[in-house]
Order: C-alpha cells, then structure tokens, then sequence
C-alpha cells in the first residue's frame, strides 16, 4: 500500500513494488503510527537485502507526503543500519548502498552516505548510487 501511494500515485510511475518478500534475503521495515481507535497505520518503508558478496542494498525508502520532515525516514535508516551492524548474519559485510533519487541525495549525505558514479535514469528519475562504509571494528576477525 505504501508503495502504491508513494511511487504510483505521488510519483506517477507506471509501476509500483507491492510490500511482498520475493526471498529471504529481504528484509523490510516498516514505521507505523497509533490512531485513537488502537489501530496503528504504515506510513513509511523501507527494504534491505544482500546485494552481492560483500554489500547490503538499501531500497524503496518512503515514508508517506503528510509524515515527511519528522525524522521517520532518519530513524527507519538508523534502525536498518543498527540491525545490520549489530547481527552476526551481516557481520562480514563492508559497505551498504543504495541508488538515491536526485532530490534525495543531501538527506542521504546528512546521515553518513556518499555519492559515487553518475547520475542516471530510473523511470524518468534521475538517480545516483551512494555508499556507506560498514564501520571496520564491526567486521568479523577471520579464524
């Protein structure tokens, strides 16, 4: 749902991602919110996945317009970040990446992310790959 609203509706795009795990290799997070009536409601998304031998990949990062610049998108990065520094099925990867949208990058860049390659085009969106070190004392000592 929350895909649709933001990459088809709001973005216009053709296709969207539905919220379906194609493998267990893919992890999503999801941020939601309590209503009054005890309900709580996505209103933002992200996934995350093993990406190659040494990198995890970081996509599909929205959090919904009316939720924007309260730090949602912020937190869901720093909670994926902390899942991937902290877990040992993730401990001898080197880097995440992830492909940023042009409007995006200085928000990417704020927390720790930087800018590598060219832009290029995604479904008429410009974006550029960018990249984050996983810290070195968080790698596993080889025996």
């Amino acid at each position: 749902m929350i895909r649709k609203l933001i990459f088809g509706d709001e973005l216009g795009r053709d296709e969207y991602f539905p919220e379906t795990l194609k493998n267990s290799n893919e992890k999503y997070i999801l941020a939601t919110i309590a209503t009054d009536k005890n309900k709580t409601i996505p209103i933002g998304s992200l996934r995350f996945f093993i990406n190659g031998p040494r990198e995890i990949m970081i996509s599909r990062v929205g959090v919904l317009k009316e939720f924007r610049g309260h730090g949602i998108g912020k937190d869901m990065m720093q909670l994926t970040e902390n899942i991937i520094f902290n877990s040992e099925d993730y401990s001898e990867f080197e880097n995440i990446i992830l492909e940023s949208r042009f409007e995006r990058v200085e928000f990417y860049e704020k927390i720790g992310y930087h800018a590598i390659g060219d832009f290029f085009l995604t479904q008429n969106y410009p974006h550029i790959n960018m990249i984050k070190n996983i810290p070195s004392h968080l790698h596993k000592d080889p025996l």
